[in-house]
């Protein structure tokens, strides 16, 4: 990217961070410049893993970043997610998922018997797949139950220490998974009526008479708890922070819900209204929190996620940081196919916003040691930025939307960027780099254009035979005829007053010439590169380098584009190489594993 001025980022002071309110967490982190990579677990794998990416793995990956000066690992939610998979609607926001342990470190269980059962699970899936086959689970639940029994020491003065001191959710996560089980794996809010209180005394006879079963997923916990705690321990000798990421939300069906139904609004879904990337919006299933309840009760559930992720990581992703401000709340009755068309903020009331996301944030800020790093993208109110800013918490720029979105949208030079921020290339609900240029960049989403067109009263069909190429709109994509080079050519087609048109302007102003706009910001000249190559890509990565945030977390997909893992994706097409497609559900989603185990890279 062309650098104006600074010629050394690294020069850049980031001591003003000290004098915020995360001024304490910045003096134990230190306000050097890192850069670093985010990955979900199932992603990665090495060559012992069974199928998919396990704990003792994310030592692999920390050896392949020291060499490369990259000191931040971001890992996506680790939670427990039930037969779901889906990370951010998970069933506890507590409780680990563990399909992750490793069999063949399992503590207080016979190493004979280890050995083998990890070598029955690299033999059921093995790492040739493409896709994590999510029958793992089970597979390796059988094993953890069988391990279990043969345990040789449930007195283990860690376990004794983990139970009581994890009690207060723990309990009600292990009473969760048995009633599970007993009712076939159903949510619990079709269990048998009794069971749904977590205080009837239905309940509490489960609770006496499974308690065997009960200390079983205590026990599966408290292995995750160790086993995750050893990987922390790994990356602090190697001077690697650990970088978790707390969901935002929790699945309506979930330990959490059942436990304190109370904190809960459980006849509304979350989402978020449309945008250009999701014309109908996205309705995301998860119930909103009833806030007035969490606070009443001294914020303790808050706290609490928090405080126990703090045995894991040394900073952690805040999910979706708008909804601390407000959330788009759907009535849970209304069609699911409406997706989040028809919704409204809550609060309601736009003047509270503020205040609400400075009292949430700054119980978070005092729970926990951790410094938060926010994802603040989408649909942003002005006191989001200025709450982040003014509490020294990182919000998140990519480098496709760090534009002037006001002016002439060009893309942002390194004082552009946010000094408290964190840039990067892309994330795991966007499309990677090479994708986004190939099938993206200067294009605009079919759904979205039928959708204006539609609420303007055009015919969206006579338009895009005028406007956009006859490519037969691969992924639902439009991309604009060079012949519409001026917004008066434009507005001749539409042949609509501006009042009418007026978001259709908006997106051409947009999109429109999007390549060439990055092409030239890279230093570039000439004939603009429809397809990607490495070089390009290369030129995406360094010019960040010159960004003026503090932190830097690339996708590791986008970094072993870069080094060559997938240099067949620039001859054979790259769009479907991505870790999730917000809005949709389906076996492509959030199952993507990488082309070779960590020990050949």
């Amino acid at each position: 990217m062309k650098v104006s001025g600074l010629s050394d980022p690294s020069q850049l002071s980031y001591e003003y961070l000290l004098k915020t309110v995360t001024g304490a967490h910045w003096q134990r982190l230190g306000t050097s410049r890192r850069s670093g990579i985010a990955t979900p677990l199932f992603y990665i794998y090495s060559k012992r893993s069974g199928g998919i990416g396990e704990f003792p793995d994310l030592k692999h990956l920390i050896d392949w970043m020291l060499p490369r000066g990259l000191s931040l690992l971001q890992l996506l939610p680790l939670n427990d997610t039930g037969q779901n998979f889906r990370p951010y609607d998970a069933h506890s926001s507590l409780a680990v998922d563990p399909m992750y342990l490793c069999l063949d470190e399992l503590i207080g269980v016979d190493g004979c018997f280890c050995e083998k059962a990890q070598a029955q699970m690299c033999k059921d899936f093995p790492n040739n797949s493409p896709r994590v086959n999510y029958a793992l689970k089970q597979a390796k639940l059988n094993l953890l139950h069988q391990a279990f029994e043969s345990a040789t020491d449930l007195k283990h003065p860690g376990f004794v220490s983990f139970r009581k001191e994890q009690a207060d959710w723990l309990e009600d996560y292990a009473a969760f998974r048995v009633l599970r089980d007993l009712h076939q794996e159903r949510a619990w809010f079709d269990w048998d009526k009794p069971y749904q209180d977590p205080h009837s005394p239905q309940t509490a006879a489960v609770r006496k008479d499974f308690d065997s079963q009960l200390v079983y997923y205590q026990w599966v916990q408290w292995q995750c708890f160790e086993q995750l705690r050893k990987v922390r321990a790994y990356a602090q000798k190697q001077d690697v922070l650990l970088v978790g990421d707390i969901p935002f939300l929790v699945a309506a069906d979930s330990a959490d819900a059942w436990a304190h139904p109370e904190y809960f609004k459980l006849d509304f879904c979350a989402g978020a209204p449309p945008d250009m990337y999701a014309s109908r919006g996205q309705r995301w299933g998860m119930p909103p929190y009833n806030w007035d309840q969490i606070e009443a009760d001294g914020f303790w559930y808050l706290k609490r996620k928090l405080q126990y992720a703090e045995n894991f990581f040394d900073l952690y992703r805040v999910d979706h940081v708008v909804g601390t401000f407000r959330v788009w709340s759907i009535p849970g009755h209304l069609p699911a196919e409406q997706q989040g068309l028809e919704g409204e903020f809550d609060p309601a009331d736009e003047s509270l916003w503020e205040k609400h996301g400075r009292k949430i944030l700054s119980t978070m800020i005092e729970a926990s040691r951790m410094l938060p790093v926010a994802e603040d993208l989408g649909t942003i109110p002005p006191a989001c930025p200025k709450v982040l800013e003014e509490f020294g918490i990182p919000g998140t720029d990519v480098q496709r939307w760090t534009k002037n979105w006001r002016s002439d949208c060009s893309f942002s030079g390194p004082d552009g960027y946010r000094k408290t921020g964190l840039t990067c290339l892309s994330t795991h609900d966007t499309s990677n780099w090479v994708a986004w240029w190939e099938w993206e960049a200067g294009t605009v989403s079919e759904a979205l254009f039928d959708r204006l067109c539609e609420e303007a009263g055009l015919n969206s069909g006579w338009l895009k035979e005028n406007l956009f190429e006859a490519d037969g709109h691969p992924y639902q994509r439009l991309r604009w005829k060079n012949a519409i080079s001026t917004e008066k050519i434009l507005r001749s087609i539409l042949g609509q007053p501006e009042d009418k048109t007026w978001q259709i302007l908006k997106i051409y102003r947009e999109s429109f010439g999007e390549k060439d706009r990055l092409w030239q910001a890279l230093g570039n000249n000439g004939e603009v590169p429809q397809k990607c190559n490495p070089q390009l890509l290369k030129q995406a990565f360094e010019s960040l380098k010159q960004a003026h945030s503090v932190f830097r977390i690339d996708l590791v997909l986008d970094w072993f584009l870069k080094e060559g893992l997938y240099n067949n994706l620039f001859e054979e097409g790259s769009y479907e190489c991505r870790i999730n497609l917000p809005g949709t559900t389906g076996p492509e989603n959030w199952s993507l594993r990488m082309p070779r185990a960590l020990e050949e890279i």
